[in-house]
């Protein structure tokens, strides 16, 4: 039997792992002990710029939550802004809907009396010249016409109107909505929410760098502070 003697040292399977901190400060609180069992993420250690950047963060955090109340309340007027917009565009376009509905049926029902007017209009005008009716009856009939003639060129110039006046206020109906909806759009975008989110992110990176975590499971084996 052969025995060799030598000298060594015992390390760890996985090899040594200095940690230190990710930023210029002092150790103001240290968690584990030596010989302790760890696991990876675990924090190890707190510098002493915690407590300021905690503060920052909380603040930063503040700052996030005020500024999607602001946005939420801001949502919540434009969101009514566009259904009261809405609503309007219904009042307008129901009621002159039917107005110029009623206008075309009267103009129908008096295109009707005229094309009978004529019909009449031109049996008196045979009867006239057989002798069989007067030349004041004949008259009578063609003012008839003259006179339905004149109703049906009213009826249309009061129809335009009706159908110009439903035009032009569903156009300003509709140019409210989309001015409410822009207003929304607006709003949504300068309400902060993105830049305090940012913010928010920032804090908490710093205050990340405030604290010593274990980067692996492992064994503590000496601290130097």
């Amino acid at each position: 039997q052969v025995k060799v003697a030598a000298l060594g040292r015992v390390e760890p399977f996985g090899g040594v792992i200095d940690v230190t901190a990710s930023e210029i400060g002092k150790i103001s609180e240290v968690l584990v002990k030596m010989g302790d069992y760890v696991t990876k993420g675990q924090i190890l250690a707190y510098l002493d710029v915690y407590d300021v950047r905690l503060a920052e963060r909380d603040y930063a955090q503040s700052q996030l939550i005020e500024a999607q109340e602001t946005l939420a309340a801001q949502e919540r007027v434009g969101v009514a802004r566009i259904e009261e917009a809405d609503t309007r565009i219904d009042q307008v376009d129901l009621p002159q809907t039917e107005s110029v509905r009623a206008q075309v049926a009267e103009i129908g029902d008096l295109q009707a009396q005229l094309n009978l007017a004529r019909i009449d209009l031109n049996r008196y005008e045979t009867l006239v010249a057989k002798g069989v009716i007067t030349q004041q009856q004949l008259d009578s009939q063609l003012a008839l016409v003259t006179q339905i003639e004149q109703k049906i060129v009213s009826a249309e110039a009061t129809l335009g109107q009706l159908d110009s006046a439903r035009n032009a206020n569903l156009n300003n109906a509709t140019a409210q909505v989309s001015s409410a909806q822009a207003d929304l759009q607006l709003s949504q975008a300068t309400a902060g929410v993105r830049s305090a989110a940012r913010n928010l992110a920032l804090a908490e990176a710093r205050l990340d760098k405030a604290i010593l975590r274990a980067p692996s499971s492992g064994q503590v084996i000496e601290i130097f502070i």
